[in-house]
């Protein structure tokens, strides 16, 4: 029986799903494990003599065979399931009733799917198949407890399973898992600044688990498998810390491809709702509710389970949409972190929208966040849309505390909620629908609008109302056509988890439409206290074609940068300021018209006037084989890399045939005549597919477990430049 919500579903015969437990929703309730712990304790005790009739072995062999065996055999009738859901999971239940019985072939079946945990329910980089946070925490904290059933076990004297072949002795399971220390590592680096995991999909925005100790000092951070990054700088109570998602998943996830996040001076700016029981989980899960962009007023698609479904269009009442074929997943396109001064990100997700847009061509986004003082920064922020007939660039402010948004535009009342005049917001429960859903379209949640149309730059500004000092202040270049909104959205996290309060508190949303095929959006973000530094930010010209390069100048106090990016990493470009610039990021800083310093990622030139800063674009590289040498794994080359050494710590970014890239940091490179083998951090995490399915043919051992053919593709080294006065 399942038996979660309303979703009550009979099966009569095997094969039972997971959360079909009969005393409880998980199959591993089947196991009494505190039971056979304490048995474990009294079995070899006289009084099983005086227990009945029978003699002392035959009642344990009752006790044994028809209560521990029968509910291991009943277990085992279900498809093996390696996921460890709540405190006592089926991999503690096994070893607890092999020790207290003493059948070696439990235990070893109990570590087995410890083990096989990591590798069904982990990423590579070892973050949660969810990319929760939260449900991270949760399975760790379950593994526990299969490490502690197993500590200090040794099998029989003589005793080789016949299935793993191995001898267990003095077992400690977590001591020995380099995959529990790597979870554990991921989890410390999504701390923000205030003491919270970051409330990535169904993760909790305010819950104690979830509150740990602060970090000390914020810094850049990449999850290339589970598909997070982080840009991080500074220290103590001025950490700030950006975040873009583009992650791959399974279950729990929300429509959250390219979301924007951003923490400094102690706050959460650009915020996230996570995880909600409400009635408005369905917003707290909606593209609408996230810093990103939607594309024609339909949802993302997600990945529930195995399975990608969606929403579809949000301004309409269908609760389930059509389902992609492919599964839902970003793509990194460029990292750059180790220059103090500027920190790059760029990523692209066209895949979460292509199904419902079938015309879509571009869905990416690049954020640099880039220094001013030790406590002061500011975020660059170009999100390129191709395809569909409608745009909606959307910004939240914080979503627990209260804010006031200004705009430079002069806004005008616009009737209605985001669905069109004459409608009013609307989030009452379903009856049919269980009680954590309601039926509706997330559109009408959004209301208390007023628009303006312009095709110039414009300017907002976030102020908390309990402390008017601090703020987040946007700039948005201009676009032909546009139309800004402002209005009040659905906060949910401080109701917690009470329906009856979860109307009654709303944060402002801000907008912006644009209706052309291709979209632009610059924006530049800076969070301050008291007053923004930036004094102005504007377009740079160009002279000649500059192809789809954007360029703008920000202006501090006696300070000027200028930015460029080209999404294509094109021609020469020159601007009208001096700039000569060929790659796909630069950043020169001025002071009082000197240099400061210059940044270039993926060129060959940057410079102005007389000086200049010289890169090389991105080498692109077959990929050969796999080689494993004394327990490392290799990426093999047919040609030899120059400066192998010079390579160590470098991102190499894997572009694979299944149309997905990876990133490793690289440890070594080893090479000889024709050939060089690469020794990327953590191991590749790819496997060649044995049998006549092979050769050329490979698959992820870590979750997505992905597979693909035709080769092991190629990879780019990511090459930046810099220099500092």
């Amino acid at each position: 029986m399942g038996n979660y919500a309303n979703w009550k579903t009979f099966h009569s015969q095997p094969p039972y799903p997971a959360q079909s437990g009969k005393w409880g929703r998980w199959i591993h309730d089947e196991f009494m494990t505190d039971l056979a712990l304490a048995y474990d304790l009294i079995r070899t005790s006289d009084a099983f003599e005086a227990a009945g009739a029978g003699s002392g072995a035959a009642v344990r062999r009752r006790i044994e065979t028809d209560l521990f065996r029968a509910q291991v055999e009943l277990v085992r009738s279900y498809d093996r399931y390696v996921g460890a859901s709540g405190q006592n999971g089926t991999a503690a239940g096994l070893i607890a009733i092999g020790r207290a019985i003493e059948e070696p072939d439990y235990v070893h079946d109990g570590v087995a799917r410890f083990r096989d945990a990591f590798t069904e329910w982990f990423f590579a980089d070892g973050m949660l198949v969810s990319g929760s946070p939260a449900y991270t925490v949760q399975m760790l904290m379950a593994l526990e407890s299969p490490i502690q059933m197993a500590q200090g076990y040794s099998d029989p004297p003589g005793y080789v399973h016949p299935g793993d072949g191995l001898h267990f002795e003095r077992l400690d399971l977590g001591a020995t898992s380099a995959a529990l220390d790597r979870s554990r590592s991921v989890l410390a680096s999504l701390r923000l600044p205030d003491g919270r995991y970051a409330p990535i999909h169904d993760s909790w925005a305010r819950k104690p688990f979830t509150q740990v100790q602060p970090p000390r000092e914020s810094r850049p951070v990449l999850l290339p498998a589970a598909g997070h990054a982080v840009l991080g700088r500074g220290t103590g109570a001025e950490q700030a810390q950006v975040h873009l998602h583009f992650g791959d998943h399974a279950g729990h996830a929300h429509a959250d491809e390219l979301t924007l996040g951003l923490f400094a001076h102690g706050r959460e700016m650009l915020g996230e709702i996570g995880y909600s029981h409400t009635k408005l989980r369905p917003w707290a899960m909606s593209a609408l509710a996230h810093n990103t962009v939607i594309v024609d007023r339909f949802n993302q698609a997600v990945t529930r389970g195995w399975l990608p479904l969606s929403w579809a269009r949000l301004d309409r009442f269908e609760k389930d949409g059509p389902a992609p074929g492919e599964a839902v997943f970003g793509r990194l396109l460029a990292y750059d972190t180790e220059d103090a001064g500027v920190q790059v990100v760029e990523a692209e997700a066209v895949r979460a929208s292509q199904a419902f847009v079938p015309g879509l061509k571009e869905y990416r986004r690049l954020v640099a966040l880039v220094g001013l003082s030790p406590s002061d920064a500011y975020v660059v922020d170009v999100f390129r849309v191709g395809g569909g007939r409608e745009h909606l660039w959307a910004a939240h402010g914080s979503v627990d505390r209260e804010q006031k948004i200004v705009a430079s535009l002069p806004l005008q009342p616009q009737d209605g909620t985001l669905l069109g005049p004459g409608t009013a917001y609307a989030a009452g429960r379903d009856p049919e629908l269980d009680s954590e859903s309601f039926k509706g379209a997330v559109f009408g949640l959004v209301d208390g609008l007023s628009s303006a149309s312009t095709a110039g730059a414009w300017s907002a500004a976030w102020r908390y109302v309990d402390d008017p000092r601090l703020g987040l202040s946007l700039t948005m270049l201009g676009g032909a056509g546009r139309r800004i909104v402002v209005g009040r959205a659905p906060s949910v996290v401080p109701a917690g988890e009470d329906n009856a309060k979860v109307d009654d508190f709303r944060m402002p949303l801000l907008l912006v439409e644009d209706r052309n095929d291709e979209s632009v959006f610059v924006a530049v973000w800076e969070p301050f206290r008291d007053r923004p530094r930036i004094t102005s930010v504007r377009p740079l010209e160009f002279r000649g074609d500059a192809g789809r390069t954007v360029g703008l100048a920000v202006e501090t106090a006696g300070r000027t940068d200028y930015i460029l990016v080209d999404p294509d990493g094109g021609g020469m470009r020159a601007t009208t300021d001096g700039i000569s610039f060929q790659g796909r990021f630069g950043l020169i800083s001025e002071r009082r018209g000197k240099p400061l310093s210059m940044h270039l990622d993926g060129g060959t030139l940057l410079a102005k006037g007389r000086r200049e800063l010289r890169g090389r674009p991105g080498l692109e590289v077959k990929i050969v084989g796999l080689r494993r040498e004394a327990g490392n794994e290799y990426f093999e080359t047919d040609v030899e890399l120059a400066g192998g050494a010079a390579l160590r710590k470098r991102w190499l970014l894997h572009l694979r045939p299944d149309g997905r890239t990876r990133a490793y940091r690289i440890l070594d490179v080893r090479t000889s005549v024709g050939r060089s083998l690469i020794l990327p951090e953590g191991g590749t995490g790819l496997e060649a597919v044995k049998g006549p399915a092979g050769p050329g043919k490979y698959r992820d051992v870590y979750f997505p477990h992905s597979g693909f053919d035709g080769g092991l593709g190629t990879f780019r080294i990511l090459e930046s430049a810099w220099t500092k006065d």
